[in-house]
């Protein structure tokens, strides 16, 4: 047990500690999440690989939103935010807090 939190300090540290790649902005990252995000976007607007569709759509419409790109994919994602809340699938405080700061965040 020692061992293994040694292990996850180190790796932290290492992490922490190392060097942003040389030449690649801050745009270029926004880019590159951004891409990733729309590439995972299925066609009812959620995101694959999300643990909560609901949360997740929320989460990346947020991300997109700050991001200032996507506009597409946040329209699609709110569509399908919002045909949640048609169909009562928003159920639980957790799930209401994030749908509703995505449709602040989309205006």
């Amino acid at each position: 047990m020692r061992s293994r939190v040694l292990g996850a300090c180190v790796a932290t540290m290492l992490v922490m500690g190392a060097a942003p790649a040389e030449g690649v902005t801050t745009r270029a990252r926004t880019r590159a999440a951004v891409s990733y995000l729309v590439s995972h976007q299925a066609n009812d607007g959620s995101f694959e690989g999300s643990v909560s569709p609901i949360g997740g759509a929320a989460d990346a419409v947020v991300s997109l939103v700050a991001a200032r790109r996507g506009p597409r994919a946040i329209d699609r994602a709110i569509d399908f935010l919002r045909a949640q809340v048609r169909a009562g699938e928003v159920d639980s405080v957790g799930l209401q807090a994030k749908v509703a700061m995505a449709a602040v965040a989309a205006g």
